[in-house]
């Protein structure tokens, strides 16, 4: 574009002086035929002048020429018989100025010239009048530039207004045809925009045979192959978290009934040598075989875990991943605070949440929020605490999870949110990760359609020396209760 300007600018400029060129020349041609009618004409009244005096016939035939001569506003004709000015035509007052300052008499005889004055720019020509071979008068004609210059603006006005028109409808033919040869690229890129794991753009419309065609044909074939995919990879998903919760229930089955015995056994139904073993070792000696199923018990419950993020993955993003229903926050937190209770997670602590009725699946958000205070707890020292706070704030549902840990490196805070990455903090624990926590907490946030963030404690959390701490915050719009009753129960 800067390019073209610069082209237009320069040819406007030529065009300019070529004008300019022309309209000088045109009054050159001008003056001279002005000269050669005032050469023939005074000289064939010279010839036919009466029987006077040199000087009195040449005044007459210089005067007669004036006064068979029309007057114009293009060119002025004076006329000097010896050093007298005889007269002129049309003599405004710029000219008499330019003849009082004697401009004329640094003229060249017999070749055309520019003067200068204040008026504006004259073109000029001075002839001496000749008797013979006898210099008896001079003669000037001028016409002034302006005209000239006028014509050439005049004209380079007129090309201006023609090169801005034609620019306007060029730019409007060219960006007419260039959105219509990219109309197909910005469907491309908005399906490839659309396009993410488990949420596939359908089918672009493919127009014409050219290369962008091509181009959106394999884009097709593209979103089919990863469509298929993820597909296989749900339907693997869901097939191994089927087969495993199947034998994890009926081990969990199995070894609840084994301690079971085993405390009915060590309880009332001692033989009298294990009675003695148990003697030897004294009373604080462990009880191996309670502790072992106590091991197999949380390897059994981390396993259920590990499935259930596993099944949470692969529904994510299909329809019936959430099931939503009325939802009192109150009765949330309730069964949240037994399943932490449940799990031995004594250092969190849950704020009263408001008391109003959202529609949200609870499952789902229970599942979520297990993840985050596990991520607190799992990964960070031991006696790491946990404070969670759920809130409504401009009609969304807010829930931070916070922990006074080593936080997280801000550079790393994307990544913790995909699945299968977990960081090396250094607290021991992250053979029990299976990097899927925070990501299935993404992914049940993306389906209630919210965003999950990772920021550093706020201000005023008990954070150790050497640590930040880490706030995870969901927040996703809710869908009230339709019922004012439901929505304020203790009113």
């Amino acid at each position: 574009m800067l390019g073209l300007l610069t082209s237009l600018a320069v040819g406007m400029v030529l065009t300019f002086e070529r004008v300019l060129a022309n309209e000088r020349r045109s009054l050159d041609r001008e003056l001279l035929e002005q000269r050669e009618n005032f050469e023939r004409d005074v000289g064939e009244r010279l010839n036919i002048a009466p029987q006077q005096s040199r000087a009195d016939r040449v005044e007459w035939a210089m005067r007669r020429f004036l006064e068979t001569e029309p007057d114009a506003t293009e060119v002025v004709t004076i006329v000097w018989a010896g050093n007298e000015r005889i007269g002129s035509t049309a003599l405004t007052e710029a000219m008499r100025d330019i003849i009082a300052a004697g401009r004329f008499d640094d003229l060249a005889i017999g070749r055309l010239g520019t003067v200068h004055t204040a008026a504006g720019d004259l073109r000029a020509l001075r002839v001496d009048v000749l008797d013979g071979s006898d210099r008896v008068g001079t003669y000037a004609v001028a016409g002034p530039l302006a005209p000239a210059r006028s014509e050439a603006f005049e004209a380079l006005r007129r090309l201006a207004t023609a090169a801005l028109v034609s620019l306007l409808v060029g730019w409007l033919v060219v960006e007419i045809a260039v959105r219509r040869v990219l109309r197909p690229l910005h469907r491309l890129t908005t399906a490839a925009a659309a396009t993410e794991m488990n949420r596939f753009a359908g089918a672009v419309e493919v127009n014409g045979d050219d290369e962008v065609a091509d181009l959106t044909r394999e884009f097709n074939a593209m979103i089919t192959r990863l469509d298929d995919a993820s597909a296989e990879r749900e339907r693997l998903l869901a097939t191994i978290s089927h087969e495993l919760r199947t034998p994890l229930a009926i081990a969990r089955a199995k070894l609840e009934l084994a301690e079971l015995t085993h405390r009915q056994t060590t309880s009332s139904g001692q033989t009298r040598s294990e009675h003695t073993a148990r003697a030897e070792r004294g009373p604080g000696a462990p009880d191996e075989v309670a502790d072992s199923l106590a091991v197999a018990r949380d390897e059994l419950e981390r396993m259920s875990r590990l499935v259930g993020d596993l099944l949470a993955l692969g529904r994510s993003g299909r329809s019936g991943f959430l099931q939503r229903r009325e939802v009192h926050l109150s009765s949330l937190v309730r069964d949240l605070e037994l399943r932490l209770d449940a799990l031995g997670f004594d250092t969190v602590t849950v704020a009263p949440p408001p008391d109003v009725v959202v529609v949200v699946d609870a499952e789902r958000i229970l599942q979520a929020l297990l993840n985050c205070v596990q991520n607190g707890i799992v990964h960070n020292p031991p006696g790491t605490t946990v404070d969670m706070g759920i809130s409504i704030v401009s009609h969304r549902l807010v829930i931070r999870v916070v922990d006074d840990g080593t936080g997280i490196p801000p550079e790393h805070r994307a990544d913790v949110l995909e699945p299968f990455v977990w960081l090396d903090r250094g607290t021991g624990h992250e053979s029990h990760s299976s990097g899927l926590g925070l990501a299935v907490v993404a992914a049940i946030a993306d389906a209630h359609g919210g965003v999950v963030r990772i920021l550093d404690a706020p201000v005023g959390a008990h954070v150790p020396a050497g640590g930040t701490g880490t706030m995870v915050e969901m927040s996703f719009p809710v869908d009230w209760s339709m019922s004012d009753d439901a929505r304020h129960p203790s009113a």
